[in-house]
């Protein structure tokens, strides 16, 4: 006797319906229409209520159907179901293959590169179109290409909206580098057969291109390497147009007048840049601007030269300059 009035119990008590799928923010009638038929005779579009949010449920009552009935003069049929609506915003977690397709598309065409997804996010998005603009992305340092780095991401909506996610990405490729053969110092010039070039690690998304031993050969080291150190343009310099301890012409020009003296270098100089000088009879510094054909130009005031000029008669030496201001 109790089993029977649990089973009649049972009968009585509605039996919940599955969730109708929707993808926007809004009920529509096409969406009711799917649990009850009688709403095929509103517009497909026509919004009923709003909608869940994503990734979960809204319950719509009986009555509340029933007021969406009236609202369209409907009549409501003897088979209404007691149990309402059930409607659900789909969305699911980001794939894998989805998110290595939307890195994909937006990496360097032809390039032979490897993706591995170390994390991605899982926050639930509808359905839409996944994209990892370069933008979103922070690669790793230089030095170390091959750590796995952050790239944000976002979803479009196939219904609108754009939803945020987010992938650790390791980035596997290569590029064409040059490192050292042998130990050097600081302020060597490199010989092409010192170094060797080499395949090495590199993040797509940084700004390294392949170098050879070409681009290195001839310039100057700016600290010592060890054998084995890849080289970066940070590392060197070019070399001097004049190099410390060279004799140089330095051409003096006040207005019309020019006067020549030879002089030491103090420093290494570079065309354009201002550089040390010794006058070689008065052992006095001075400094001039290297010119592109490795002379040193010295401009000053014609006051000024005349007065190192009654200097050089009243000594009988060269006259001997300790700035430009003081010619």
């Amino acid at each position: 006797m109790l089993v029977f009035l649990l089973a009649l119990q049972l009968a009585a008590k509605p039996v919940p319906r599955a969730c109708i799928q929707i993808e926007g923010d809004r009920i529509l009638a096409k969406h009711a229409a799917e649990a009850e038929s009688i709403f095929k005779a509103v517009s497909p579009d026509t919004v009923l209520s709003f909608g869940p949010s994503v990734g979960s449920r809204r319950i719509i009552s009986k009555r509340e159907v029933e007021q969406w009935m009236a609202r369209f003069g409907l009549i409501q049929p003897a088979n209404l179901q007691s149990s309402g609506m059930c409607f659900e915003r789909a969305a699911h977690p980001p794939g894998h293959g989805e998110v290595e397709a939307a890195i994909r598309r937006s990496l360097p065409a032809g390039g032979d590169i490897r993706i591995e997804l170390v994390e991605i996010s899982k926050f639930p998005v509808p359905a839409g179109v996944l994209e990892f603009p370069l933008s979103g992305a922070v690669p790793p340092p230089q030095t170390r290409p091959d750590d796995p780095f952050l790239w944000h991401g976002q979803l479009r909506g196939n219904s609108g909206g754009t939803y945020r996610c987010w992938a650790r990405v390791r980035l596997i490729a290569t590029r064409q580098a040059v490192r050292m053969k042998v130990d050097l110092g600081q302020g060597k010039s490199l010989d092409a057969s010192e170094l060797e070039a080499f395949s090495a690690p590199a993040c797509p998304l940084s700004r390294t291109k392949d170098e050879r031993i070409e681009d290195y050969a001839g310039l100057v080291l700016k600290r010592s390497l060890r054998t084995g150190t890849v080289l970066t343009h940070a590392m060197v310099m070019s070399p001097p147009d004049i190099a410390r301890g060279n004799l140089v012409l330095v051409r003096v020009v006040a207005g019309g007048t020019h006067l020549t003296l030879e002089a030491q270098a103090e420093s290494d100089g570079y065309t354009g840049r201002s550089i040390l000088l010794t006058n070689i009879n008065s052992k006095r510094h001075f400094q001039g601007t290297v010119q592109a054909d490795g002379t040193v130009l010295v401009q000053t005031s014609l006051a000024k030269l005349q007065t190192a000029s009654r200097n050089r008669e009243s000594n009988h030496a060269e006259p001997h300059i300790t700035s430009q201001a003081d010619l």
